[in-house]
């Protein structure tokens, strides 16, 4: 991973602001869940209706785990959040770092406005976006094997319709 893409990545973890509500209500509060052992559930977690699976949450709230028991029990779980957004925004940034070399214009994406406030948002569609950069990553190095298990992870991740992107391999 090339070091500016972890600036930006160390920068968006650290100091940008939850702008989706669905961010919060939708995937923060059922990590907290999962980390901590209480909190609040939509009801679209709920067994009943299960219209949203953990596998999203899972790797993070393993993070946010480690992070809870390896730092001070000082430590605010503000800190345990960050913590989590770094790992979402390490991942995006190898995944933006591995297509860089790969596209022409690829430094245009590193200063727009929209990547400081998606790399690191806690968000299936954050983590589909350095997925897919990595699969195309893959895909432009001919390494189609890899490109096409990066795709499956983004679906099993993410969201199972971000598959269309299989679709033209």
């Amino acid at each position: 991973m090339q070091v500016k893409w972890a600036a930006v990545a160390v920068l968006a973890a650290m100091t940008s602001v939850i702008l989706d509500c669905d961010e919060t209500f939708n995937y923060l509060e059922p990590l907290h869940r999962l980390i901590y052992g209480y909190g609040l559930q939509t009801w679209e977690y709920d067994a009943r209706f299960a219209l949203r699976p953990y596998a999203f949450l899972y790797p993070f709230a393993l993070v946010g785990w480690i992070a809870k028991t390896v730092l001070p029990a000082s430590v605010s779980k503000t800190t345990v959040l960050r913590m989590v957004r770094l790992a979402m925004g390490l991942v995006n940034a190898a995944g933006l770092s591995a297509m860089l070399p790969v596209t022409k214009d690829g430094t245009q994406l590193l200063v727009t406005a929209g990547l400081l406030s998606s790399i690191a948002a806690f968000l299936p569609n954050s983590l589909a976006m350095g997925l897919l950069a990595l699969s195309v990553s893959y895909w432009r190095r001919g390494q189609r094997n890899k490109q096409l298990l990066t795709l499956a992870a983004m679906a099993i991740f993410t969201w199972p319709y971000s598959l269309v992107y299989a679709v033209p391999f």
